[in-house]
């Protein structure tokens, strides 16, 4: 501060030189300075008011740094106020049939993707290697018939979501909709492989 380097004192002078400042800015601010003695002389403390209730600031001396905390300012102290209030949440269960329901139209979103990726190469199967196609289609109206139903029970789920669900009924509904994610996941992967060995018939 000032381009002092406390470094380049002695702790007497340092002690002398901090001294000096805080009694300076007391001055020039006109407020009351007050200390905190501490056994160990680094840990003593420096307490001022530049203004009763608003505005405050604290100095502290270490061995080497002096420190000037400034206030908040307005914006800060209201953040700060937000930061400290607790969350409460009335109805965890719900909120726990909300994710399943996010991730259950992630995965919809994902096998839309595949099954239309699937279809295009059906097509090109039937076209090109018709042997081939026959099989492949098997699997994948295999696949089609989940995936509506799939799409079905996530709708209902959304229109269950915005109304106000009992806990037991989050609860129960919340754990169908996860077993549906997790066959969801699985044929997520057969379809995955299925594309990618129509690719290589096609090769």
């Amino acid at each position: 501060m000032n381009g002092l380097r406390w470094t380049d004192y002695a702790p007497e002078k340092q002690q002398e030189l901090l001294e000096a400042l805080l009694e300076e800015s007391a001055a020039t601010y006109n407020f009351q300075r007050a200390t905190k003695d501490h056994a160990i002389p680094e840990l003593v403390r420096y307490f001022y008011k530049e203004q009763e209730s608003t505005t405050t600031a604290a100095t502290n001396k270490d061995a080497r740094t002096f420190h000037i905390h400034a206030d908040m300012d307005s914006s800060q102290m209201s953040k700060a106020s937000k930061d400290q209030v607790e969350i409460k949440i009335e109805n965890p269960k719900k909120q726990e049939f909300a994710t399943a329901l996010k991730t259950a139209n992630q995965g919809i979103k994902r096998l839309e993707r595949l099954y239309n990726d699937a279809q295009k190469l059906s097509a090109q199967l039937q076209a090109s290697l018709p042997e081939k196609h026959k099989e492949f289609q098997k699997q994948l109206d295999t696949f089609s018939s989940f995936f509506t139903q799939f799409r079905l029970v996530t709708a209902a789920a959304e229109k269950q979501g915005k109304t106000d669900l009992a806990e037991d009924v989050c609860e129960k509904e919340g754990g169908k909709l996860l077993h549906w994610c997790d066959q969801a996941a699985q044929h997520m992967d057969e379809v995955t492989l299925l594309n990618k060995r129509a690719r290589g018939w096609m090769a």
